[in-house]
């Protein structure tokens, strides 16, 4: 993990971020300390534990039902599952009902014990505390853990060609939900900030973007049209994301794969290059302005083993792009010709 003193905290209070949940205040040491040594052990050995796994269970299964209920979750998962097909990226978060009724307390135990230990816990600090403090504070913490390699041999790329896939759910809603999947380059690829500019460009920087102009201020099909970046380490997507009136969602479609084409052969400006660039470095300096945020970059920053000039990467990369270099790795960095589009909502 790593450390970062803020002058936005106050003398008495440090935030600390572990697999979970932040804790704050006075008493978080106690709490952690708590954790480090014994409670990361589950142990239910009466009744009254017993019955909380199956009260457990019961809320995930709730919770699983009502994702069905819900067209823009629905989309979600179901558009992973189809993209990622038997990669491990494409089970939801909250999981199957089939496979959470299976969980036994000994599987959660035993999940636990492998998963804790040193090499795969990230601790992370904001505050108010110095690097002596800091790390007799991580030694109690990983008392008695026991020590792993953390290392992972799995990588993932995405084997399409000329995927082109379409996929419609029937849903009963309003509006029918769209998203589109474009394969895209990983986060320590030299063009990331290439891919960056082009997204905010092309879709990721709200009213003005390409997107937004065309889908809302001239036809008028949604509130909303947004594109984003969701990059992994070896490879990522650019996803394309909106909802419309069941009766616009040919011309919608249609309106977005122009807009695709549009941006593989689009000649970039110096000025709209340069209005991104600012831009992005306006939202970057903006996730530093609270001490949630600072703890939030910072585990980040740790959990994906960036660089510890990441900072000054980022400008810097930034700094570096210019139409000409968007252009140049454009064909590169997105894969046009296999892009999956989901859509859920009613047939009609």
């Amino acid at each position: 993990g790593d450390i970062l003193p803020s002058k936005l905290i106050t003398d008495n209070q440090t935030i600390y971020d572990l697999p979970g949940p932040a804790i704050k205040g006075d008493n978080s040491r106690e709490i952690l300390l708590s954790l480090g040594k014994t409670e990361f052990k589950l142990k239910y050995n009466n009744e009254d534990n017993l019955k909380h796994d199956y009260d457990l269970k019961e809320k995930f299964v709730k919770s699983i039902n009502d994702r069905e209920k819900k067209p823009g979750s629905v989309l979600s998962y179901r558009g992973d599952e189809i993209f990622f097909g038997d990669s491990r990226y494409r089970n939801p978060i909250r999981g199957y009902i089939e496979d959470i009724e299976k969980i036994k307390l000994k599987d959660v135990t035993n999940k636990l014990n492998s998963v804790i230990k040193i090499g795969k816990i990230s601790i992370n600090l904001v505050g108010n505390i110095d690097q002596r403090k800091a790390s007799h504070f991580i030694a109690d913490i990983l008392f008695d853990i026991p020590l792993i390699n953390n290392n992972s041999d799995f990588t993932y790329q995405h084997g399409y060609t000329n995927y082109n896939k379409y996929t419609h759910i029937p849903h009963e809603s309003k509006q029918t939900h769209i998203s589109i999947y474009i394969p895209s380059i990983g986060r320590t690829d030299n063009n990331f900030y290439n891919l960056l500019v082009a997204n905010y460009i092309f879709g990721g920087s709200g009213f003005g973007s390409m997107l937004m102009r065309e889908i809302r201020e001239k036809e008028g099909l949604a509130y909303s049209v947004y594109s984003y970046l969701q990059p992994y380490e070896n490879f990522g997507i650019l996803k394309i994301g909106m909802q419309t009136e069941n009766k616009n969602l040919k011309k919608s479609l249609d309106i977005l794969k122009q807009q695709i084409t549009n941006l593989k052969n689009m000649d970039f400006n110096d000025k709209e290059v340069e209005l991104a660039k600012v831009g992005l470095l306006r939202s970057f300096k903006v996730r530093f302005d609270t001490n949630k945020k600072i703890l939030s970059t910072l585990s980040a920053i740790n959990s994906y083993d960036f660089q510890k000039d990441y900072f000054f990467d980022y400008e810097e990369g930034l700094k570096n792009v210019t139409p000409a270099s968007i252009e140049a790795s454009l064909s590169q960095i997105l894969s046009f010709d296999d892009i999956m589009i989901i859509t859920v909502g009613n047939d009609n």
